[in-house]
């Protein structure tokens, strides 16, 4: 399987990014990753794997505290369009997509602009 970084759009990420620093600890446990598909709420993660083809690859890396599909929409975006980035995300990650998704996650946080 081959890398490949893509140049992302500017979008912002959840409106309430300062909850997410204690997910750090999570991290330095080793139970989350910092980048990565969101973790969605089990009962919903049983039906998405029912209807949306694709969508137990998700659960195939850690989850992240931030990840593409986050800063690509967020909450706007529904399920089927979630797991169409994360997917993407999966195949492709590399370290100048997750320091990207790492600027465009503070630059959500500090101004504000476009959180949802």
């Amino acid at each position: 399987m081959g890398m490949r970084c893509t140049a992302a759009s500017v979008t912002p990420s959840e409106p309430e990014a300062l909850d997410e620093i204690p997910q750090f600890w999570n991290v330095v446990r080793g139970d989350m990753s910092l980048i990565g598909p969101r973790p969605e709420r089990p009962a919903f993660h049983e039906v998405f794997c029912q209807r949306i083809d694709g969508w137990e690859q998700r659960v195939m890396v850690k989850p992240g505290i931030t990840g593409l599909a986050q800063v690509e929409g967020g909450y706007d975006l529904l399920p089927k369009e979630k797991a169409r980035i994360d997917i993407a995300y999966i195949e492709s990650r590399c370290i100048k997509l997750d320091l990207g998704i790492i600027w465009r996650t503070i630059r959500t946080m500090i101004s504000g602009e476009g959180a949802r």
